[in-house]
């Protein structure tokens, strides 16, 4: 099991938190680690950055994880697109970690070399992926001081890639 398989749950703001406990025990019985948050929107938003970022670059170079982090180059371009998505996520005022760039590299290091993202399968099986929603909502939402070329790039070669389906 991948040290990032991990179940997250707690209330929104303005929600009951009184069945909480019983989902933790119902729950338990997975194989994944459950951890119960106050902080789930926070939670919610570091795995948007983290997914962005998997999937941006492997889908980028159309490669597993692993060879990207051995490129010299795929480390900066890793680097790169961390950066940004953050940025743009405390631009629009996101509940994220001040650490966040850190958090997100430290698990993109730690994922098995051959690992890929949802999107990049997406996309060896030539269909539709979920690129608006990461990198059309990120780059919609960034403000004119955010410099994003690398997510920028990504998001040109997803939306060329599905004109092409």
């Amino acid at each position: 099991m991948s040290p990032l398989h991990e179940l997250v749950f707690g209330p929104l703001p303005s929600t009951e938190r009184a069945n909480l406990p019983q989902l933790k025990e119902v729950l338990s019985g997975t194989k994944a680690e459950i951890r119960y948050s106050d902080s789930i929107e926070q939670e919610m938003w570091h795995k948007y950055v983290f997914i962005s970022a998997l999937s941006g670059v492997t889908s980028l170079f159309r490669s597993p994880i692993g060879p990207i982090r051995d490129d010299q180059n795929g480390q900066s371009v890793i680097q790169s697109v961390v950066e940004e998505v953050t940025e743009i996520a405390k631009a629009i005022n996101a509940p994220v970690a001040d650490n966040l760039q850190g958090i997100v590299l430290n698990k993109l290091q730690i994922l098995g070399f051959q690992m890929k993202s949802s999107l990049q399968r997406d996309m060896e099986k030539n269909l539709p992926t979920e690129g608006d929603h990461f990198f059309g909502y990120l780059l919609e939402q960034k403000n004119s001081y955010t410099s994003s070329p690398v997510l920028s790039a990504i998001y040109s070669n997803i939306t060329i890639y599905e004109k092409s389906l």
